[in-house]
């Protein structure tokens, strides 16, 4: 029953995104129980001042899904399915344990084991105690941006400037401060 509403809710909002002329022709050919189902949404929608472009980025996320593109374009993909285990271990290791857990369960990739295998004991248990909760998956925007970075060459990955040793020391003397802070 609640995946009917939510089929109809999604429903809803792809035919609010029409132009109203469509709309009325699309409403016309669906069967009384659908129209009756549909039209106290659409209702809804318009009193709410539901903008059409949600139901145009919903139609667009079901069509991205429906075709299988999880790991963003099919050409990004497939070049990070092609890279090696050690190149995808190397450019992983600066990485959170939940970014990592979030890549890897996209798709059953070719080297996922080997990544694993390559990790300290402390890093693979907690990339898979977090590959094993319920965080929401990663944006496709986000998820895209990721294996665009695993497949840039390192010599062309910008260097991460080291902090000076006056930056380093004073940010110790913040952190230092901070800390007695609650003695006064």
């Amino acid at each position: 029953m609640a995946a009917d509403s939510l089929r109809a809710r999604q429903a809803a909002l792809l035919v609010h995104a029409l132009p109203a002329h469509v709309r009325r022709q699309v409403m016309a050919r669906l069967g009384a129980a659908e129209s009756s189902q549909l039209q106290p949404l659409l209702l809804e929608l318009a009193q709410l001042g539901v903008s059409p472009e949600l139901g145009e980025k919903l139609q667009r996320l079901a069509s991205s899904q429906g075709s299988g593109a999880d790991a963003g374009p099919p050409g990004v993909a497939q070049s990070v399915e092609r890279l090696s285990a050690d190149h995808v271990s190397a450019r992983l290791a600066a990485c959170a344990s939940t970014t990592v857990a979030q890549l890897l369960r996209v798709q059953d990739w070719s080297w996922k084991a080997q990544v694993l295998n390559a990790m300290a004991d402390g890093r693979r248990a907690e990339v898979l105690n977090c590959m094993r909760s319920e965080a929401p998956p990663l944006g496709p925007a986000a998820l895209q941006v990721l294996c665009e970075r695993l497949c840039i060459e390192p010599a062309h990955v910008p260097a991460q400037v080291p902090p000076s040793r006056r930056g380093a020391r004073g940010a110790l003397r913040v952190r230092i401060r901070r800390a007695l802070g609650w003695m006064r």
